[in-house]
């Protein structure tokens, strides 16, 4: 189980591969010149000072929890013509399973002097507008954030990049552990019985993947219902194939 876990990629001219790191990997200190993405969890002060003390680069989402931040993010970002004039803008359609996908991000340098009072660091700001439409409805919705990375390293099309690898990472890693293994719903508390479980969990995920399940919950249905064949993969073909 890794928990809590970011997204962390060089940053450099050519993208690298998605890892993932622990709380702990982090507090070593050993990331100077990885970008770490967070959710708002980590959108402090502090958090994002300590961060680009060790000369990472940090990419955060800010909401309301920030309330006086996420208001001047939304008013600048409000402005018609600063989002003509005064940003970098990107678009990606993507299509598929009955619905159309719409990503826009629009980044800026304006607030950097302003923001960097109390944000270190702080390189940019950004917008990212998602628009849906699945079975003839539309749904909008706009996401704030900032980064202590420069335009001259990524311009809106790689901040946009990296958000969706972060999104990626939530939704392979995070959303299969929390909601279709249960784990945020667990109630387990004895001794070391969390840390069994989510070993286990993982190692169910790890199988899946390896099978090239695409649907963890409709695989997990299918050997539920039919445990000899489950137990016949176990001990059989996988058994057989590595040793």
């Amino acid at each position: 189980m890794i928990a809590k876990a970011r997204a962390v990629e060089k940053c450099g001219d050519e993208p690298s591969r998605l890892v993932i790191q622990r709380d702990d990997e982090l507090q070593t200190g050993l990331i100077k010149g990885l970008v770490v993405t967070t959710d708002a969890l980590y959108t402090y002060r502090r958090w994002c000072a300590w961060i680009h003390v060790l000369g990472a680069y940090y990419i955060v989402f800010v909401k309301k929890n920030t309330p006086v931040l996420y208001q001047n993010l939304e008013d600048f970002f409000g402005d018609a013509d600063i989002l003509k004039h005064e940003c970098d803008y990107f678009k990606k359609v993507q299509k598929g399973h009955g619905r159309l996908e719409t990503r826009e991000i629009w980044t800026s340098t304006q607030l950097s002097t302003f923001l960097e009072k109390e944000w270190a660091g702080v390189a940019q700001i950004y917008m990212i507008r998602k628009t849906v439409v699945k079975k003839g409805e539309k749904t909008v919705t706009l996401r704030y954030g900032m980064t202590n990375i420069s335009r001259g390293k990524a311009n809106a099309e790689r901040m946009l990049e990296w958000r969706q690898n972060h999104w990626h990472i939530e939704n392979r890693l995070h959303y299969r552990r929390d909601v279709i293994l249960g784990e945020d719903a667990c109630q387990v508390r004895i001794n070391k019985a969390p840390e069994v479980l989510a070993a286990l969990n993982g190692g169910i995920l790890a199988l899946m993947d390896f099978l090239g399940v695409k649907n963890v919950a409709k695989q997990m249905r299918h050997y539920a219902a039919k445990p000899r064949e489950s137990l016949q993969l176990l001990c059989g073909a996988l058994s057989r194939q590595h040793g």
